[in-house]
């Protein structure tokens, strides 16, 4: 077996009264597609902030690519995160906003161009490249956030409602871009309430009321 992308034991997080996540172990190794599904306020967005490393955990170990050190340059430049709040400059374009991520990343400007040429096509964001983001709708910025999370090619992506505000042509096209991306080694790990997104996936890890519910494999 491939060592784990992601590898999460009993990790616990809690905020003030009493919300949040415990417990929680799961593993992501390369080419792995793995769900974590569960009703509104089950703590999905909570443990994706954890093993994004955008929060620290309260107890448990979280370990990426065999590093526990959240603040590790050599972890985030592996990941691709998209959390469920977009978060873009308004002022810029979205390929401005896209090409700030890429450069952050370290791409050369002829990778990040040919590279963001096709994750805007495959967004349907083409033409609106030009236009601010303040201008952009739900929808639109969310898709932006899918292109800055993939521009890089990175080995963990990691998403919370990926397909929030995507009509169904664009969770069918998100689907096969994320088996395609899987195909190619990189390991990801979302979040959804979406059924038919998590019917793609390898395995799921139901949540209730912050806890493991259940880890269902799929059936293919």
């Amino acid at each position: 077996m491939p060592a784990a992308r992601l590898d999460a034991r009993d990790v616990s997080r809690r905020y003030a009264g009493g919300r949040g996540v415990a417990g929680v172990s799961l593993s992501v190794r390369a080419g792995e597609l793995l769900g974590v599904v569960g009703p509104n306020g089950s703590g999905k967005s909570t443990l994706l902030r954890v093993l994004s490393t955008l929060e620290a955990p309260t107890s448990g170990r979280v370990a990426w690519f065999g590093v526990t050190d959240r603040r590790s340059p050599a972890v985030r430049r592996r990941l691709g995160v998209a959390t469920d709040v977009p978060a873009h400059f308004d002022r810029l374009t979205g390929w401005q906003n896209a090409w700030f991520f890429a450069s952050q990343y370290g791409l050369p400007a002829a990778a990040a161009r040919e590279r963001l040429d096709g994750l805007f096509a495959w967004a349907g964001l083409d033409q609106a490249r030009d236009v601010p983001v303040a201008g952009y709708s739900l929808g639109m910025r969310r898709r932006l956030s899918l292109v800055e999370a993939c521009c890089h090619q990175p080995d963990l992506l990691l998403l919370d409602e990926p397909t929030l505000a995507l009509d169904e042509e664009g969770e069918v096209d998100l689907a096969w871009q994320l088996r395609r991306l899987a195909a190619r080694g990189t390991g990801v790990l979302l979040a959804t309430n979406d059924p038919r997104l998590a019917a793609v996936c390898d395995g799921l890890v139901r949540l209730d009321g912050g806890r493991m519910a259940a880890v269902e494999l799929a059936s293919r």
